[in-house]
């Protein structure tokens, strides 16, 4: 469920992502400015913290999705969405609280080893 939501800032990116993001001609910086905008937030009237609000929209969507599989007869047991863990939510504005909601159990993915990408779910 939400397979590692997040909202990306391409601020500061690594040195391979910024050279595939060149190539693609595409411009570093944050995301997530169209949902604030629909959320009320403008330039002059921005959010008191960028990231929260952002955070707080990752949730909103997840904690939605998961409410139209519990409506549609799914339980709400089976529904895990899994938040990105340990990767900085600074990066994808996504910090572990943006997993929990009344619709569904809490999920983590864990890299495991150096430079592995030996996935370990955990659930509560």
């Amino acid at each position: 469920m939400g397979l590692e939501p997040g909202i990306d800032d391409y601020s500061k990116p690594d040195p391979e992502c910024m050279k595939m993001m060149k190539e693609d001609g595409v411009s570093a910086g944050p995301l997530g400015y169209r949902a604030l905008l629909d959320r009320g937030f403008s330039a002059d009237h921005p959010p008191d913290d960028f990231r929260q609000a952002l955070a707080k929209i990752i949730q909103e969507t997840v904690a939605f999705w998961c409410e139209q599989f519990v409506d549609a007869g799914i339980p709400r047991r089976s529904s895990i969405p899994t938040s990105p863990h340990p990767r900085p939510s600074k990066v994808m504005n996504a910090p572990i609280w943006t997993a929990f909601n009344p619709y569904s159990r809490p999920g983590w993915t864990n890299l495991c080893g150096r430079g592995s990408r030996a996935d370990l779910q955990t659930y509560l």
